[in-house]
């Protein structure tokens, strides 16, 4: 089973990592000042404020209904609420290759 591990691995590796340094070797062919240029310009300042009011946003918003919730696991008892356990404590004790075997 290691082995088709090992090659699902390698494979993937492949697949991700060479268009990931294609990518990197294209870019770094204007060097630094195009990559500043680029990153400063309009278009991807307005881009980086989008993502950070959106990803604001969303975290206001869940943070409250994420408290509540855990509120209510950890102080009510509830039918079936050893049903919620399980999957959450799954996160913290497998491993994040657990779900490839």
């Amino acid at each position: 089973m290691s082995l088709r591990v090992g090659v699902a691995v390698v494979w993937l590796s492949v697949i991700v990592l060479l268009p990931l340094a294609a990518i990197g070797w294209q870019a770094a062919g204007g060097g630094w000042r195009a990559f500043w240029l680029a990153v400063t310009s309009n278009a991807a300042l307005d881009s980086f404020r989008v993502t950070l009011t959106i990803s604001a946003g969303v975290t206001l918003l869940n943070l409250p209904f994420g408290l509540l919730i855990a509120w209510v696991l950890v102080r009510d008892d509830f039918p079936a609420s050893g049903l919620s356990m399980p999957s959450s404590t799954c996160r913290s004790r497998c491993p994040p290759s657990w779900p490839a075997w």
